[in-house]
Parts: C-alpha cells; sequence; structure tokens
C-alpha cells in the first residue's frame, strides 16, 4: 500500500465513525457517542502522521500528542479540546469513571462536545486537504 493510501484509510474510516457518532447520539447514548467522537478526531490526525512520517503512524490515542508528532500547529483552544477528549475517551474505558460521567453527560452537555468535534473534524479536513 502507498502512503496516500493509508491517509485515505485513516479518513474514509472517520467518516464512518462520524456517521456512527450521529447515530449513537441520536439514540441518546451519549457517553458512547463521545467515545466515538474521539475516534472522528484520532483516525484524521493519524492520516496527518502517516502523510507526514510514511506509514509508520503512532499506536497512541493521545490528540495532542498525535498533533505534534504530524507537526501540527494548534492554538491554545485546540490543544484544550483534544486534551478534553482524550481524556474523555481515557475515562469511558473504565466501568467506574463511565458510570460517573454517565451521570453528567446529559444532552446539553454532550451536544456541547460533539460540537467541538465537529468543529475539529472540519479544521483536520482542511489540514488534509492542503
Amino acid at each position: 500500500m502507498k502512503n496516500e493510501d493509508y491517509v485515505c484509510h485513516w479518513i474514509e474510516t472517520a467518516e464512518d465513525n462520524f456517521a456512527s457518532m450521529k447515530r449513537v447520539f441520536k439514540a441518546e447514548e451519549y457517553v458512547w457517542a463521545l467515545f466515538i467522537g474521539h475516534l472522528v478526531i484520532e483516525k484524521p490526525l493519524k492520516a496527518c502522521c502517516a502523510r507526514q512520517l510514511g506509514v509508520d503512524v503512532p499506536r497512541i490515542h493521545d490528540l495532542t500528542r498525535l498533533a505534534r508528532k504530524a507537526g501540527i500547529e494548534l492554538t491554545e483552544e485546540q490543544e484544550d479540546d483534544l486534551d478534553r477528549l482524550t481524556l474523555l475517551q481515557t475515562s469511558i474505558r473504565y466501568r467506574e469513571e463511565r458510570d460517573v460521567l454517565s451521570t453528567k453527560a446529559r444532552k446539553t452537555w454532550a451536544q456541547d462536545h460533539i460540537g467541538r468535534i465537529v468543529e475539529l473534524r472540519k479544521w483536520l479536513l482542511g489540514v488534509l486537504s492542503k
């Protein structure tokens, strides 16, 4: 597979995840929608890494670290958003933390996070189109 094929793979699977995130949110599974939302951002970042580093994409899930490895310059707000999403996905992986998060993850709260995911996704697709 060529390097650009890896880039396309990450973008295509992120788009599948984007559609899934919306379906899961609509089903009022807010915690899982946010977990999938992390993938919506992680995969374009891995596409950026593939473009920058070749096929040896880091096997990490820390969004800020991925952005740095890809050579992407972040605003403070973007870095905060990426850090927040990374913490959320980590919390969702563990039952006790997920249960606590579930009490907090109401529609409005989740919508705010999904809105940031949508904005980050749009920005990353712009980065990839250059």
